[in-house]
């Protein structure tokens, strides 16, 4: 193979990987909308830890309006003993009428989700 093959290979691969990257950034950080966050709020329930991984990026994602959210710390006192009893089993878990959403979510799926 020539040079020219392997460099047009090069950037055609930088290429795609920056819009992959991009693409992730946009699903998983797009800014959230305040009225958004009050409806998956009122309709939803965050459990959490401090210092999860997981949980920190979840936060990140809600950005300043994440103290809004619905939210149980399930590592407080008394929490620890609720969180068990409705199946918490790691966090981030998002709760919707029993049913269990377990893990880190985009704004765009937790509206989906919740049919804001």
């Amino acid at each position: 193979m020539n040079n020219n093959w392997i460099t047009f290979i090069v950037i055609i691969s930088v290429i795609l990987l920056a819009i992959s990257l991009l693409a992730i950034k946009h699903y998983y950080f797009e800014e959230p909308n305040i009225e958004d966050v009050k409806c998956i709020s009122d309709k939803i329930t965050y459990f959490y830890q401090t210092g999860c991984h997981a949980c920190i990026k979840q936060e990140k994602i809600f950005g300043e309006s994440y103290s809004m959210l619905n939210k149980i710390n399930c590592i407080e006192q008394g929490n620890d003993i609720y969180c068990a009893s409705v199946g918490i089993v790691g966090t981030p878990t998002w709760i919707l009428n029993g049913t269990i959403y377990e893990g880190v979510h985009s704004i765009k799926e937790l509206k989906e989700i919740t049919n804001c």
